[in-house]
């Protein structure tokens, strides 16, 4: 990605201001009073892609509702998010859950969106992609904030250097990282996540559903059956944990996580992995990264027996909700509304963001910025559902954490593929369907 950021001025010119109004947002109420103040809790990410606050100054300057972003960094920030909403506390009035630890036991605490959408909708509200992500029993309770699907990041040097194809299947995807580890000293063929928490889970869903697995065989959990144990599910982990294995992935994998990903494709200690976009501008950053202007992307690989004709990614990312305590909810929603817009997407997809509008797919800025555009586009044209269907599993964190545990002590040789698949299912069907 290009380095250069969006700066106020040009985000005013851009929005063919001039005054201070951004086209479309002329229904927004022109407030101006120091009481209307909303609370925000949000992880430092979210407050980087809104340039670090210049959005919410702008934000301040178009409506007069003053936001008080209050930053936390995991885990903390699950674990505090969770004590105040049961707890009924009327701290903040906006907060960011991610699709991926959502808990069903929550929703009795957020507040459902429908009456604000109807009285007020979004901008374009067409123009959202996967809104319907944060719909939960046929009621919106939150609004997407910085989505993504997993693609493949691939050193093209490496590629060229000898002749090696974009792999297309899980196996030819595999090959690549023998033939690399084998023949660049230093360098790994690729990287994946072992860390004890749902960011393993995360990653391990891509692969599980891009070899055609699925935790249940079907959405209505009154009706389903686990099947994360079917061969789909057992190809699955034996592949995975076969990177490790085969010494394909560096050392201290049981730690890894994104920023483990980051760091060693930054100091180009690896030459491949499945990962979110969001990660391509640091990698791509001449300041940060080694490698920035080596690497290219492609959609996911797909398990070559799996019946499909290309991989498959979960809708990962954020949404913004309302608590229910929260007393400023006429507030919080023209906040959410504004923030939303076409013209702030664009703002925080250049500030690292996760572009939740088709849109902002087409703007020649971003397009600039994001070279991976098109291949980031059609990911997310083959996106399935997370493996807990939004808001309806009440012990989700509880399964997320039983399930990585099996998982893990695969990676670690603790457990064979096999055994750890078959108790992960039997967790799943034990806490899910009873």
């Amino acid at each position: 990605m290009s380095k250069s950021k969006l700066t106020r001025r040009q985000f005013l010119k851009i929005s063919g201001l001039g005054a201070l109004t951004l086209s479309g947002l002329s229904s927004f109420p022109q407030k101006t009073s120091a009481e209307n103040e909303v609370s925000w809790l949000m992880h430092p990410v979210h407050y980087n892609q809104m340039g670090k606050g210049e959005l919410l100054e702008k934000l301040y300057s178009e409506i007069g509702i003053k936001v008080k972003a209050i930053q936390m960094p995991f885990p903390q920030y699950r674990e505090k998010l969770w004590m105040l909403l049961r707890q009924g506390s009327t701290d903040f009035d906006i907060v960011g859950i991610s699709s991926f630890w959502m808990d069903g036991a929550l929703m009795e605490f957020l507040e459902p969106l429908d009456s604000f959408m109807n009285k007020k909708p979004l901008i374009d509200q067409s123009d959202i992609l996967s809104l319907n992500t944060f719909k939960v029993n046929d009621s919106f309770y939150g609004i997407p904030y910085r989505v993504g699907a997993k693609i493949l990041f691939f050193r093209k040097d490496i590629y060229k250097k000898y002749g090696l194809k974009v792999p297309r299947t899980m196996e030819e995807y595999k090959d690549n990282a023998r033939f690399i580890t084998k023949k660049e000293t230093g360098v790994f063929g690729t990287q994946i996540f072992g860390e004890q928490s749902f960011f393993t889970l995360e990653e391990f869903v891509t692969y599980l559903y891009s070899f055609g697995g699925a935790f249940f065989d079907s959405p209505d959990l009154k009706k389903a059956k686990v099947i994360l144990n079917n061969k789909n599910g057992l190809d699955t982990i034996k592949f995975w944990v076969s990177l490790k294995e085969e010494g394909l992935v560096p050392p201290g994998v049981l730690s890894a996580t994104w920023e483990t990903f980051i760091t060693n494709m930054q100091q180009g200690k690896i030459a491949q992995s499945v990962q979110l976009p969001v990660y391509i501008a640091p990698i791509n950053d001449p300041q940060k990264s080694k490698v920035a202007g080596l690497v290219d992307w492609a959609e996911v690989p797909y398990g070559e027996n799996s019946g499909l004709s290309h991989g498959q990614s979960p809708m990962l990312g954020w949404g913004i909700w309302i608590p229910k305590a929260s007393q400023k909810k006429e507030l919080s929603w023209e906040v959410m509304r504004w923030i939303s817009s076409p013209k702030s997407d664009l703002y925080m997809a250049l500030h690292e963001g996760g572009p939740f509008r088709a849109s902002t797919y087409n703007m020649p800025e971003y397009k600039k910025y994001n070279p991976a555009t098109e291949v980031v586009r059609n990911a997310l044209q083959h996106v399935v559902p997370t493996w807990n269907p939004m808001g309806v599993i009440k012990n989700a964190t509880e399964v997320t954490d039983k399930v990585v545990l099996e998982l893990t002590s695969a990676l670690a040789g603790k457990k064979s593929p096999k055994d750890a698949i078959d108790k992960s299912a039997e967790i799943v069907r034990s806490i899910v369907l009873g």
